[in-house]
Protein backbone atom coordinates (compact mmCIF):
# COMPACT_ATOMS: atom_id res chain seq x y z
CA UNK A 1 0.00 0.00 0.00
CA UNK A 2 1.60 3.68 -0.57
CA UNK A 3 1.69 6.35 1.63
CA UNK A 4 2.66 9.91 2.33
CA UNK A 5 4.99 11.56 4.56
CA UNK A 6 5.84 15.13 5.29
CA UNK A 7 9.13 16.58 6.93
CA UNK A 8 7.08 18.83 9.35
CA UNK A 9 3.68 20.36 9.32
CA UNK A 10 4.52 23.21 7.10
CA UNK A 11 5.67 21.23 4.89
CA UNK A 12 3.53 20.74 1.26
CA UNK A 13 5.79 18.47 -0.88
CA UNK A 14 4.52 14.44 -0.22
CA UNK A 15 7.13 11.77 -0.43
CA UNK A 16 5.39 9.12 -2.04
CA UNK A 17 6.22 5.68 -0.11
CA UNK A 18 5.18 1.58 -1.22
CA UNK A 19 5.16 -0.52 2.11
CA UNK A 20 4.14 -3.59 2.63
CA UNK A 21 1.63 -4.27 6.00
CA UNK A 22 4.66 -5.08 8.44
CA UNK A 23 6.73 -2.30 7.03
CA UNK A 24 3.95 0.47 7.07
CA UNK A 25 3.25 -0.90 11.11
CA UNK A 26 7.01 -1.01 11.79
CA UNK A 27 7.35 2.86 9.76
CA UNK A 28 4.42 4.62 12.09
CA UNK A 29 5.08 2.38 15.50
CA UNK A 30 8.63 4.26 15.36
CA UNK A 31 8.58 6.46 18.60
CA UNK A 32 10.08 9.91 16.89
CA UNK A 33 11.11 11.19 20.45
CA UNK A 34 10.81 10.45 24.27
CA UNK A 35 11.67 13.85 25.13
CA UNK A 36 9.76 16.15 22.73
CA UNK A 37 8.63 19.93 23.83
CA UNK A 38 7.09 21.14 20.25
CA UNK A 39 4.65 18.72 18.46
CA UNK A 40 4.96 21.10 15.69
CA UNK A 41 8.36 20.11 15.11
CA UNK A 42 7.28 16.21 14.20
CA UNK A 43 7.40 14.29 11.45
CA UNK A 44 3.84 13.75 9.90
CA UNK A 45 2.15 11.01 7.46
CA UNK A 46 -1.16 10.85 5.06
CA UNK A 47 -3.08 7.53 3.99
CA UNK A 48 -3.52 9.79 1.07
CA UNK A 49 -1.41 9.69 -2.28
CA UNK A 50 -1.61 13.02 -4.23
CA UNK A 51 -0.37 14.36 -8.38
CA UNK A 52 1.55 17.24 -6.77
CA UNK A 53 1.16 19.45 -3.42
CA UNK A 54 -1.22 18.51 -0.23
CA UNK A 55 -4.48 19.55 -1.19
CA UNK A 56 -8.04 18.01 -1.48
CA UNK A 57 -7.86 18.64 -5.07
CA UNK A 58 -4.66 16.91 -5.97
CA UNK A 59 -5.62 13.67 -3.78
CA UNK A 60 -5.25 10.41 -5.86
CA UNK A 61 -6.28 7.56 -3.37
CA UNK A 62 -6.49 6.61 0.35
CA UNK A 63 -5.24 3.42 1.51
CA UNK A 64 -6.39 3.45 5.60
CA UNK A 65 -8.88 4.21 7.73
CA UNK A 66 -8.06 6.63 9.95
CA UNK A 67 -10.20 7.52 13.78
CA UNK A 68 -8.69 10.27 15.46
CA UNK A 69 -9.96 10.45 18.51
CA UNK A 70 -10.10 13.82 20.72
CA UNK A 71 -13.34 13.65 22.43
CA UNK A 72 -12.17 11.58 25.73
CA UNK A 73 -15.07 9.71 26.10
CA UNK A 74 -14.11 6.37 23.99
CA UNK A 75 -10.84 4.81 25.64
CA UNK A 76 -7.67 3.94 24.14
CA UNK A 77 -8.88 0.04 24.06
CA UNK A 78 -11.33 1.02 21.94
CA UNK A 79 -9.08 -0.56 18.95
CA UNK A 80 -9.92 -3.82 20.27
CA UNK A 81 -13.34 -3.44 18.84
CA UNK A 82 -11.48 -4.07 14.86
CA UNK A 83 -8.68 -6.53 16.10
CA UNK A 84 -10.25 -8.96 13.64
CA UNK A 85 -8.66 -6.50 10.60
CA UNK A 86 -5.38 -5.46 10.64
CA UNK A 87 -5.12 -2.68 13.06
CA UNK A 88 -2.75 -0.12 14.51
CA UNK A 89 -3.34 2.35 17.82
CA UNK A 90 -1.11 4.99 19.17
CA UNK A 91 -2.12 7.75 21.68
CA UNK A 92 -1.58 11.07 20.58
CA UNK A 93 0.22 13.81 21.99
CA UNK A 94 -1.96 15.76 24.18
CA UNK A 95 -3.40 12.13 25.85
CA UNK A 96 -3.68 11.76 29.22
CA UNK A 97 -4.60 9.05 31.67
CA UNK A 98 -8.11 11.07 32.26
CA UNK A 99 -8.77 12.22 28.93
CA UNK A 100 -7.65 9.73 26.44
CA UNK A 101 -6.47 10.97 22.98
CA UNK A 102 -5.54 8.67 19.88
CA UNK A 103 -5.76 7.50 16.47
CA UNK A 104 -6.69 4.35 14.84
CA UNK A 105 -5.28 3.13 11.91
CA UNK A 106 -6.93 0.28 9.82
CA UNK A 107 -5.48 -0.43 6.54
CA UNK A 108 -7.81 -0.53 3.29
CA UNK A 109 -8.31 -4.36 0.91
CA UNK A 110 -8.23 -1.74 -1.66
CA UNK A 111 -7.52 1.85 -1.82
CA UNK A 112 -10.50 4.49 -2.46
CA UNK A 113 -10.28 6.75 -4.53
CA UNK A 114 -10.21 10.44 -3.42
CA UNK A 115 -13.32 11.39 -5.15
CA UNK A 116 -15.54 8.76 -3.60
CA UNK A 117 -14.17 9.80 -0.01
CA UNK A 118 -17.34 11.70 0.36
CA UNK A 119 -18.81 8.76 0.49
CA UNK A 120 -16.69 6.44 2.48
CA UNK A 121 -15.90 8.32 5.12
CA UNK A 122 -19.64 8.08 6.05
CA UNK A 123 -19.43 4.45 5.51
CA UNK A 124 -16.11 4.72 8.44
CA UNK A 125 -18.48 6.85 10.72
CA UNK A 126 -20.94 3.75 10.62
CA UNK A 127 -18.86 0.81 11.40
CA UNK A 128 -17.54 3.08 14.30
CA UNK A 129 -20.97 3.22 15.71
CA UNK A 130 -21.44 -0.58 14.93
CA UNK A 131 -18.22 -1.49 16.74
CA UNK A 132 -17.84 0.76 19.26
CA UNK A 133 -20.81 2.68 19.66
CA UNK A 134 -19.81 5.43 22.14
CA UNK A 135 -16.97 8.59 21.57
CA UNK A 136 -17.31 10.17 18.28
CA UNK A 137 -14.49 10.52 15.47
CA UNK A 138 -13.43 13.93 14.78
CA UNK A 139 -15.60 14.67 11.65
CA UNK A 140 -13.69 16.83 10.10
CA UNK A 141 -10.53 14.75 10.46
CA UNK A 142 -12.29 11.69 9.11
CA UNK A 143 -13.50 13.56 5.91
CA UNK A 144 -10.81 15.14 4.54
CA UNK A 145 -9.10 13.51 1.58
CA UNK A 146 -5.85 15.07 2.60
CA UNK A 147 -5.58 15.17 5.82
CA UNK A 148 -2.40 14.12 7.56
CA UNK A 149 -1.60 13.37 10.94
CA UNK A 150 1.77 13.68 13.19
CA UNK A 151 3.69 10.76 14.00
CA UNK A 152 3.66 8.85 17.23
CA UNK A 153 5.96 10.96 19.98
CA UNK A 154 5.89 11.02 23.48
CA UNK A 155 6.00 14.31 25.09
CA UNK A 156 8.72 15.92 27.31
CA UNK A 157 6.40 16.41 30.18
CA UNK A 158 5.02 13.06 29.88
CA UNK A 159 7.07 11.78 33.12
CA UNK A 160 4.16 9.73 34.20
CA UNK A 161 4.79 10.02 38.06
CA UNK A 162 1.89 12.81 38.31
CA UNK A 163 -0.82 10.00 38.57
CA UNK A 164 -0.49 7.01 40.77
CA UNK A 165 -2.73 5.11 38.50
CA UNK A 166 0.24 5.22 35.63
CA UNK A 167 3.57 5.27 37.72
CA UNK A 168 5.10 4.56 34.19
CA UNK A 169 5.03 6.32 31.21
CA UNK A 170 1.18 6.10 29.95
CA UNK A 171 1.38 7.06 26.13
CA UNK A 172 0.89 3.30 24.25
CA UNK A 173 1.20 2.21 20.83
CA UNK A 174 -0.78 -1.29 20.34
CA UNK A 175 -2.15 -3.30 17.54
CA UNK A 176 -3.09 -6.76 15.98
CA UNK A 177 -2.11 -8.03 12.58
CA UNK A 178 -4.83 -10.62 11.56
CA UNK A 179 -4.38 -11.08 8.33
CA UNK A 180 -7.27 -9.04 7.18
CA UNK A 181 -7.58 -6.03 5.68
CA UNK A 182 -11.31 -3.97 5.83
CA UNK A 183 -13.07 -3.63 2.69
CA UNK A 184 -14.60 -0.61 3.09
CA UNK A 185 -18.40 -1.12 1.71
CA UNK A 186 -19.38 2.36 0.50
CA UNK A 187 -22.03 1.56 -2.13
CA UNK A 188 -24.87 1.44 -0.14
CA UNK A 189 -24.36 5.17 1.17
CA UNK A 190 -24.71 6.55 -2.68
CA UNK A 191 -27.88 4.05 -2.42
CA UNK A 192 -29.32 5.82 0.80
CA UNK A 193 -28.22 9.42 -0.67
CA UNK A 194 -30.14 8.71 -4.13
CA UNK A 195 -33.25 7.55 -2.39
CA UNK A 196 -33.77 10.41 -0.47
CA UNK A 197 -33.04 13.29 -2.94
CA UNK A 198 -35.71 11.89 -5.43
CA UNK A 199 -38.52 14.33 -5.80
CA UNK A 200 -42.09 14.18 -7.31
CA UNK A 201 -41.17 16.51 -10.37
CA UNK A 202 -44.99 16.37 -11.78
CA UNK A 203 -45.85 19.63 -9.79
CA UNK A 204 -43.69 22.87 -8.43
CA UNK A 205 -42.30 22.90 -5.26
CA UNK A 206 -41.39 25.87 -3.26
CA UNK A 207 -37.97 26.40 -2.00
CA UNK A 208 -38.83 26.89 1.57
CA UNK A 209 -41.29 23.30 1.23
CA UNK A 210 -38.53 21.67 -0.46
CA UNK A 211 -36.09 22.62 2.77
CA UNK A 212 -38.77 21.29 4.75
CA UNK A 213 -38.98 17.82 3.22
CA UNK A 214 -37.07 15.33 5.61
CA UNK A 215 -35.08 13.63 2.94
CA UNK A 216 -33.68 16.98 1.58
CA UNK A 217 -32.49 18.02 4.93
CA UNK A 218 -30.86 14.78 5.60
CA UNK A 219 -28.91 14.73 2.17
CA UNK A 220 -27.80 17.90 3.44
CA UNK A 221 -26.43 17.08 6.59
CA UNK A 222 -24.91 14.33 4.96
CA UNK A 223 -23.11 17.26 2.44
CA UNK A 224 -22.19 19.28 5.15
CA UNK A 225 -20.62 16.84 7.03
CA UNK A 226 -22.48 16.75 9.97
CA UNK A 227 -22.78 14.17 13.56
CA UNK A 228 -25.85 12.74 13.55
CA UNK A 229 -27.41 12.18 16.23
CA UNK A 230 -30.92 11.17 16.87
CA UNK A 231 -33.16 13.52 14.80
CA UNK A 232 -30.52 16.41 15.18
CA UNK A 233 -27.82 17.08 12.86
CA UNK A 234 -24.76 18.90 14.71
CA UNK A 235 -21.27 19.81 14.24
CA UNK A 236 -21.65 21.69 10.94
CA UNK A 237 -19.61 24.73 10.66
CA UNK A 238 -20.94 27.79 10.94
CA UNK A 239 -21.17 30.64 8.25
CA UNK A 240 -20.67 33.64 10.50
CA UNK A 241 -18.08 32.38 13.77
CA UNK A 242 -16.52 29.36 11.79
CA UNK A 243 -16.73 27.20 14.71
CA UNK A 244 -18.81 23.65 14.12
CA UNK A 245 -21.60 24.96 16.19
CA UNK A 246 -24.10 24.66 13.71
CA UNK A 247 -27.36 22.48 14.16
CA UNK A 248 -30.49 21.48 12.92
CA UNK A 249 -33.14 18.77 13.19
CA UNK A 250 -33.96 16.68 10.59
CA UNK A 251 -37.74 15.57 10.70
CA UNK A 252 -39.52 18.75 11.55
CA UNK A 253 -42.53 16.83 12.50
CA UNK A 254 -40.81 14.85 14.96
CA UNK A 255 -40.54 18.24 17.36
CA UNK A 256 -43.42 19.54 19.42
CA UNK A 257 -42.03 23.51 17.83
CA UNK A 258 -40.97 22.97 14.58
CA UNK A 259 -37.45 24.71 13.87
CA UNK A 260 -37.23 24.45 10.25
CA UNK A 261 -33.99 27.01 10.28
CA UNK A 262 -30.39 26.01 11.43
CA UNK A 263 -28.96 27.90 14.20
CA UNK A 264 -25.27 28.41 16.13
CA UNK A 265 -25.13 27.31 19.34
CA UNK A 266 -23.22 30.31 20.17
CA UNK A 267 -26.21 32.35 21.25
CA UNK A 268 -24.40 35.19 22.85
CA UNK A 269 -21.88 35.02 21.02
CA UNK A 270 -22.50 34.92 17.50
CA UNK A 271 -26.31 33.92 17.46
CA UNK A 272 -26.58 32.77 13.67
CA UNK A 273 -29.40 31.49 11.77
CA UNK A 274 -31.01 30.75 8.71
CA UNK A 275 -32.49 28.32 6.36
CA UNK A 276 -30.63 25.21 5.26
CA UNK A 277 -29.81 26.21 1.66
CA UNK A 278 -26.93 28.35 3.05
CA UNK A 279 -25.01 25.52 4.70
Amino acid sequence: MKISTFNNRFDKTPKTIDLELGDLFDGLSARMSNNCTDKNSLPLWSPTTFKSSRSQSNAIEISCLVYDMDDGIAPFDSWRCFSEFNVLAHTSFSHTPWFHKYRIIIPLAKPIRAKNWRLAHVAGLQLWAEKVGRGEPDIKAIKDSARMYYRYAIPQSDSGGGCPMHPKNYHRIEGHVSGKFLDLDYSHIKEEINERVKIDKSAPIAYNDLLNQTHVRSRIAHECGASISGNVARKIKCLNCGDNTVHFYIDISQVAKPQKFARCNHFNSCGWFGDLGKL
